[in-house]
């Protein structure tokens, strides 16, 4: 019993360690702005996919739409987003009401080309007050975004490479693909598979043509 006692007390601490670690690191950004905005704002980093959220604060009101106050409070706090005072890289991509709040998402770009599933996501109440933030921003520079697999040899060489494959589509245009900390320039495709009804969506390297990421999707309705 006392062991097992010791080994959860272990097991806390090292928790409570590597947490108070991630916060302290990231205070140093805090401390650095002009907190009128943020001192009221729980921060809470998730180190596993580098991002990090704003909760549990209310800051002051901004004139405008709930869009310009998201624009506003961005600018103000820049430095802790790691983006640009203009918010070049950042392109809205809805607006969502609901009963008290206002969502609006962001979505990171980068030389025009989007970075998949990045962006800040702020909730802003009726008074235009900011009272949570999102952010999920990847650091890239010098990245090369011309692509040596044009769109419409995609399907092709997917065809080859992957028989199996059929009904192939490629899904808007190219993107930037992070795999760990490296990026990729890539393709966004879907298709089915041999004896497979569900839909999958293929991320395609478009220097390689190798497949980067497979996500398996939901099962075609076949009624349609």
């Amino acid at each position: 019993m006392k062991k097992t006692i010791f080994v959860l007390v272990l097991i806390m601490l090292t928790l409570f360690t590597t947490s108070a670690y991630a916060i302290q690191a990231s205070l140093a950004d805090l401390q650095a702005l002009d907190k009128s905005s943020l001192k009221k704002f729980r921060y809470m980093p998730d180190m596993k996919r580098k991002s990090f959220s704003l909760y549990g604060g209310i800051s002051k009101p901004y004139p405008g739409s709930p869009v310009d106050a998201a624009m506003a409070f961005l600018k103000e706090n820049h430095k802790l987003f790691k983006i640009s005072e203009d918010l070049s890289e950042l392109k809205l991509n809805r607006t969502d009401r609901g009963p008290k709040t206002v969502g609006v998402d962001f979505d990171q770009y980068y030389k025009g080309v989007p970075i998949y599933f990045t962006g800040i996501g702020l909730e802003v109440d009726n008074e235009n007050r900011i009272v949570a933030v999102g952010c999920n921003i990847k650091e890239i520079v010098n990245f090369n975004v011309e692509p040596a697999i044009k769109r419409e040899d995609v399907e092709g060489l997917l065809k080859q490479a992957h028989p199996e494959l059929w009904r192939i589509a490629l899904v808007g245009k190219l993107l930037i693909f992070f795999s760990g900390n490296s990026p990729y320039l890539a393709y966004q495709v879907e298709a089915y598979k041999t004896n497979d009804m569900a839909l999958y969506e293929l991320i395609v390297d478009a220097s390689t043509g190798k497949i980067l990421q497979e996500l398996r999707g939901l099962i075609e309705d076949k009624g349609k």
